[in-house]
């Protein structure tokens, strides 16, 4: 392609990356995308990675989920500041690239206008596509980021195979890109059979040397060098991690279920995320309609019949139908409810969505109908998208307020209670969801004297319970719809210290103690 036809469509691709911008905001502002405990680790590890210059490989209280996440959004910390608007921004702008990479790989397998369209379907919506791909939780944005970029990369180095140019430089960024992945998150392997297809069938194959493969190996080890250096001191964790634990038959069989009825649904925009109903009735026959148009006008182009360029794009894109889902039904972390987990379809879908509605073969009839399809499932899942919590920051002044600087909450309020304190008030996971993941604010909230509890409604009654068989006096209040117990005795403060849990009224601890304890909850 001239450089003048490289620039007749810079402004229409800047257009659709805008407008991505612009749908990220939106979505974020109406509170459409959360931003929980999981986001606030992200931002912890952030300003841990700004302010002490410690640069954690995993995900804190794992072994797998790869930083690269946390270091960007500490880089975006140290030039705009230390707040949730930052965090967020910085997570859009890796959504923004990767609607720019799908736009990449489009324009190389199927042509501009193909590109155009594919980017244009995903700056829309659906709304999961914003839901997941803003929602900050370490490594799932990244993952899809690095794919995108290996299925553009995997059309460059096609396209320049064909045109005679150089690919060694292309294919050590194949290498590196797919060892960034594999630091991010298992999910990656879905990337290495589009890879294995594009070896198999394309024609630079026949440009591979064995510089070049050296090239790429060492591309890889240099992608992947932090879950290397981190395995071999911890004897591989990372291999056996619950990412990788294996599911029953009877647990793939259940969750293939789940993702007919809700996971595709949800991804397409006929279903809210986590809602049982669909966006509109018949939602999910129109999305199993587009679903086809897309997957049918694949293997068309495996035909031949729209050139070689196009028929290698669908060969290489294929695949990630069939084996995100197989990933994911085969462990046994998988739920389809947030399919997280099959996200890449929209690297695949929407390039080939582009070529269809692009191409002169399809009727127009046929094109406007799935155009409008595409169309209606975007607005209908924005509208009907769930609203969620704003970050607590009025909790969080009330905490400031009474001169709480320690407190056990559960693991979905501790973590952002510390990180929007700015560390003046230090949280740690307790009760019914306590992972404990940050184990130096831990060893802080558990040597405080003053420590206050946190709890909200499901655990009053039993905590109040607690401390009127102990005879333990506190101060009582609610504030924000939590009640907040302070000045607690020593002996309330190691009961409930030595489970993290609310502890038996004394009446039930012999009961209990016999065998039906609550078990201590550690690191996770």
């Amino acid at each position: 392609m001239s450089a003048a036809t490289s620039r007749s469509w810079a402004l229409p691709l800047s257009t659709v990356l805008l407008l991505t911008g612009i749908t990220a905001t939106v979505a974020v502002e109406r509170r459409t995308v959360p931003w929980n405990s999981d986001g606030a680790m992200v931002g912890l590890m952030a300003r841990d990675i700004l302010r002490s210059g410690h640069h954690p490989v995993f995900f804190e209280g794992s072994d797998y989920a790869g930083t690269f996440e946390q270091h960007w959004v500490a880089l975006a910390f140290g030039v705009f500041g230390e707040s949730v608007a930052v965090h967020r921004a910085a997570v859009a702008v890796l959504l923004v690239a990767v609607v720019g990479l799908v736009f990449a790989t489009a324009r190389l397998a199927f042509g501009p206008p193909a590109a155009l369209a594919a980017a244009l379907a995903l700056a829309l919506g659906p709304h999961f596509f914003y839901y997941r791909g803003v929602s900050s939780e370490g490594p799932y944005t990244p993952v899809y980021l690095a794919g995108a970029g290996i299925l553009c990369l995997l059309m460059l180095v096609e396209r320049r195979a064909r045109d005679g140019r150089p690919i060694g430089f292309a294919v050590a960024g194949l290498g590196f890109l797919g060892g960034l992945a594999w630091w991010t998150h298992p999910l990656s392997l879905a990337f290495g059979v589009p890879a294995l297809v594009a070896l198999a069938v394309g024609t630079a194959r026949r440009r591979l040397t064995i510089p070049i493969g050296i090239g790429a190996v060492a591309a890889f080890l240099a992608g992947s060098l932090p879950w290397w250096l981190q395995n071999v001191r911890n004897g591989f964790r990372s291999l056996s991690g619950p990412e990788l634990q294996r599911a029953t038959l009877s647990q793939a069989l259940k969750q293939a279920g789940v993702l007919f009825d809700a996971g595709i649904p949800t991804l397409l925009g006929g279903r809210p995320v986590w809602s049982p109903v669909e966006s509109f009735p018949g939602a999910t026959v129109v999305v199993y309609g587009l679903l086809l148009a897309g997957l049918g006008w694949g293997v068309h182009l495996l035909r031949g019949k729209d050139g070689d360029m196009p028929r290698y794009g669908a060969a290489v894109l294929l695949p990630l139908f069939v084996v995100c889902p197989a990933l994911a039904l085969n462990s046994i972390r998988t739920g389809f409810v947030e399919p997280r987990l099959i996200f890449p379809f929209y690297l695949s879908f929407a390039p080939l969505l582009g070529s269809f509605l692009t191409s002169g073969r399809p009727p127009v009839a046929a094109r406007g109908a799935v155009a409008a399809a595409a169309l209606v499932l975007a607005v209908t899942s924005h509208a009907t998208a769930p609203v969620f919590e704003d970050p607590p920051v009025r909790l969080v002044r009330a905490l400031q307020a009474r001169g709480v600087k320690a407190v056990y909450a559960s693991y979905w309020k501790a973590y952002q209670i510390t990180f929007l304190s700015g560390g003046e008030v230090v949280g740690t996971s307790f009760g019914a969801s306590s992972t404990t993941r940050r184990l130096g604010d831990a060893a802080l909230v558990d040597a405080s004297p003053v420590a206050a509890v946190l709890l909200g409604e499901e655990e009053v009654a039993a905590f109040d319970a607690f401390l009127a068989g102990s005879g333990a006096a506190s101060r009582r209040e609610e504030i924000e719809g939590f009640v907040l117990y302070r000045d607690l005795p020593p002996g309330a403060l190691h009961a409930l210290r030595q489970c993290l849990c609310v502890p038996p009224p004394p009446s039930l601890a012999p009961v209990l103690s016999a065998g039906t304890s609550p078990a201590p909850q550690g690191p996770s």
